[in-house]
């Protein structure tokens, strides 16, 4: 049933980001949208990498390799969307790829047999 919520809720926040910008275009400066899509998909990428890696917590190597890929995003993300922003569905494809690469290198670093 949790899931189903979870669900739910996703559901209702991907149709809030779809159709608040066609009726918002006009009233509000878009001048920090990439920005603030920076900063979702930093949250929502490394939240979830932070949440399925805390069994790792007590291991300095997790640490390590958790700082340098948020740095290594960062970096590279700044770049690209100091020139721009991108559309909603394009950014959640880009984090879950992320994710998934991240979470591969993580758990192959801790020693995980795949």
């Amino acid at each position: 049933m949790r899931w189903l919520w979870y669900a739910l809720i996703g559901v209702c926040l991907v149709v809030i980001l779809l159709i608040w910008p066609s009726y918002s275009s006009g009233k509000f400066d878009h001048g920090y949208d990439g920005w603030a899509q920076l900063a979702i998909l930093t949250a929502g990428v490394f939240g979830y990498l932070l949440k399925w890696g805390w069994r790792y917590k007590r291991r300095i190597k997790f640490w390590e390799l958790y700082s340098l890929t948020f740095l290594g995003h960062c970096a590279a993300f700044v770049a690209v969307f100091s020139q721009g922003r991108w559309h909603v569905l394009l950014l959640a494809v880009v984090g879950s790829l992320e994710v998934m690469a991240l979470a591969t290198l993580i758990a192959w670093a801790m020693g995980e047999k795949f």
